[in-house]
């Protein structure tokens, strides 16, 4: 793998470090239009494929500019969608849910969604801190589609590492980062490759340019997205309130099959098993600064990665958080993602293991559900306090917000846990 670019590294590290004092002009902020209206699809639950694919994935809701089906760092929504069909290229514009030069009654279950990121819009609240917040948006998309594919039972195939200028020359998005194909459509054309970008002097334009090349042939995969009904699809929404009890059934279904790792009151597992005990959400609200919602959340679920393939693993991190995301809302959870992580969130080095080979690169704050209500004891009797080992057992302390609580690795078992 090669070393990351300097632009890259330099992006990197002004997301992760202390906050740069950029503060975005309401006057500057990028309009989100497209110049021509387009043809209107029909949404869900029309008997077609097209209009409720993407309705469930990308849209707004009608009449909208958001919420949207996906969420975005800061309600942003940086990703453009291009369909190709039949050696067209049509625009998708998510507000309207049309899409440009689209034959009116027209409809189609073999296509191809390319994704491209508008660097601008994120970076407009960010600044020099949108990369990662741009590529994990990316990542979401892919995954919404995926889910949209699997809720309507219709094939679906993802390409997360393309050349992006091979895609731009089909779509003219110079960040074309990852594409969908939907059915069997005709293999994709290959045009020359678009000119490479040349360097702007902006970090976060500049680091997506170096971050573009990849495959020139297309690598089609299958997403491994369970499938939910649509109308979980269209219950997603980002919470505030995080607080409550996760059983360990739902903690199972969130982890099962991922890489995630989740942070509870009684220590850190992953789907695996446990591996340290403490409780570690106090650090990882100062580590994300997201106070109170990380450090009260049920549960926080982390993905990590070493940061040695920048793309990829951002763009693994958003497909994966999108997928527990879905999860928690079928079991009726609120869920919020959590993408702003500092230098200090290095989860391995927390744990004794070497340092930066666990980041942390995305994560999904979790809620749960409400406790079963205790019996109430009348207002004139005292509670009665319960003896342990003799002793009343002093009532547990919570960490400060800058004092990190204590976590205790669990020791490996010689079967698999040596393998961690």
């Amino acid at each position: 793998m090669p070393p990351l670019s300097p632009a890259v590294r330099l992006a990197d590290a002004a997301a992760r470090g202390p906050y740069d004092g950029h503060r975005p002009d309401p006057r500057g902020q990028p309009r989100y239009a497209v110049a021509d209206p387009g043809t209107a699809l029909p949404r869900y639950p029309a008997s077609q494929v097209l209009g409720p694919l993407l309705d469930l994935a990308l849209a707004a809701e009608s009449g909208r500019v958001r919420p949207r089906r996906v969420p975005s760092a800061g309600a942003l929504y940086p990703v453009d969608a291009h369909v190709l069909h039949e050696g067209t290229v049509h625009r998708y514009d998510p507000v309207r849910h049309a899409l440009t030069g689209w034959p009116s009654g027209t409809d189609t279950g073999a296509f191809v969604v390319v994704l491209s990121l508008v660097p601008e819009r994120t970076r407009w609240k960010y600044g020099a801190r949108a990369l990662p917040s741009l590529l994990l948006d990316l990542g979401h998309a892919v995954a919404a589609l995926a889910a949209s594919a699997a809720a309507l039972d219709v094939p679906c195939q993802v390409w997360t590492d393309p050349d992006a200028r091979c895609l731009a020359a089909l779509t003219g998005a110079p960040y074309s980062l990852a594409a969908v194909r939907i059915g069997t459509p005709p293999d994709l054309p290959s045009p020359p490759p678009a000119p490479r970008p040349l360097p702007t002097g902006d970090l976060v334009t500049d680091a997506l340019t170096d971050l573009s090349p990849g495959s020139p042939a297309p690598g089609w995969t299958d997403p491994g997205q369970p499938r939910h009904p649509a109308d979980v699809l269209l219950a997603r929404r980002s919470a505030d309130s995080l607080t409550g009890h996760l059983s360990s059934a739902d903690l199972d279904a969130l982890l099962h099959r991922t890489p995630l790792v989740a942070a509870t009151a009684d220590g850190l597992r992953d789907a695996s098993g446990p591996i340290a005990r403490g409780d570690a959400r106090p650090v990882l609200a100062a580590w994300s600064g997201g106070g109170p919602a990380i450090a009260e959340a049920a549960a926080v679920l982390l993905f990590t990665a070493p940061l040695d393939d920048y793309r990829r693993e951002h763009t693994d991190a958003g497909r994966t958080v999108h997928r527990a995301v879905l999860e928690a809302t079928a079991r009726g959870l609120a869920a919020r993602p959590v993408g702003s992580w500092s230098a200090n969130a290095d989860l391995g080095a927390a744990l004794g293991r070497p340092s930066r080979r666990s980041m942390v690169v995305h994560a999904l704050a979790v809620g749960g559900r409400a406790r079963p209500a205790q019996k109430e004891l009348p207002m004139n009797e005292p509670s009665r306090a319960v003896p342990v080992g003799g002793r009343t057992r002093p009532p547990r302390e919570r960490a400060p917000m800058d004092e990190p609580s204590r976590v205790v690795p669990v020791p490996p078992a010689p079967d698999d846990r040596s393998a961690r």
